[in-house]
């Protein structure tokens, strides 16, 4: 019950099969450019060094960089430990795209898989005709700004040029961490965070207020903070960075991340197992 009385002959599954690897082994193969990892790898590190012996002899703690022409790729990034304010990414957040089109210059004309958005599909000059603003990248603790053509942004600092590529300074980038007395003014009267600490879904900072202890981090729907153990609402500063308001005096301060998508799965994964759990007790009770 429940077989086909009439198989698939061999020699469909042959030709279906001969057809596959003529998809993979042709027509696929137009779409795959076979490199070594180190000639990946090889893409934009002569600059990501150069960065990170500039931010060695400046003392520059956390910080971020930004291009405009995609001069350090995210995986050459990542593996010298580098943090980048633009990239790939797929799965976007609304409020950080409009963030970066004001910041970076370069308009988001409906969804594009990278921030910003290259137009004709060359980094390397699509968005030469756009100028950033070093003040809104700056809240995003980008310090470091490197491109493949000149920028004329005020408050950026030409710092070497490294092959075809310049690096630029941002004087107005802002710490990961920081507490502000005065937020309309910029930066106001900032003070630095005593202690710091992070990891991928938990954030703990430890600080003296009063004031409002911003994160250079986005506020993403699913983070809570938690003030000395006492849950506290997630503010925004700048319409995108996470901030709680501190009291007088030191405190703790934990940012936790616990999305409503994690909860809803992890309340439906209980209930599949007690039903679960139920069915096989009432089978072997009527079995037993």
């Amino acid at each position: 019950y429940g077989v086909s009385r009439n198989p698939v002959p061999p020699q469909w599954i042959a030709g279906m099969l001969l057809l596959t690897a003529l998809e993979l082994g042709i027509f696929g193969r137009t779409l795959v450019d076979w490199r070594t990892s180190a000639e990946v790898l090889s893409e934009g590190a002569a600059v990501a060094q150069s960065i990170t012996r500039i931010s060695e002899g400046e003392g520059a703690g956390d910080y971020r960089i930004y291009s405009p022409s995609y001069s350090v790729p995210q995986h050459t990034a990542a593996v010298h430990g580098l943090e980048l304010a633009d990239g790939v990414e797929p799965l976007q957040w609304q409020p950080y795209v409009d963030y970066m089109a004001a910041a970076t210059g370069v308009p988001a004309l409906g969804y594009s898989v990278t921030l910003p958005a290259f137009a004709d599909g060359q980094p390397a000059a699509a968005n030469q005709s756009y100028q950033p603003e070093a003040v809104l990248l700056g809240w995003l603790n980008v310090r470091y700004v490197t491109s493949e053509y000149e920028l004329q942004a005020e408050g950026l600092e030409w710092v070497k040029d490294i092959g075809a590529t310049r690096v630029y300074r941002n004087r107005y980038a802002m710490p990961r961490a920081w507490v502000q007395k005065d937020t309309q003014a910029f930066p106001g009267e900032v003070f630095p965070v005593i202690e710091l600490s992070r990891e991928p879904d938990r954030v703990d900072v430890r600080a003296e207020g009063e004031g409002l202890l911003v994160l250079a981090d986005l506020a993403y729907p699913g983070w809570e903070a938690h003030l000395d153990g006492k849950n506290v609402p997630v503010l925004t500063h700048q319409g995108i960075l996470r901030a709680v308001e501190l009291p007088p005096g030191e405190h703790l301060v934990s940012f936790v991340f616990r999305p409503m998508s994690l909860k809803i799965g992890l309340f439906l994964f209980l209930v599949a197992v007690a039903l679960l759990g139920g069915r096989t007790w009432r089978a072997r009770r009527v079995h037993g």
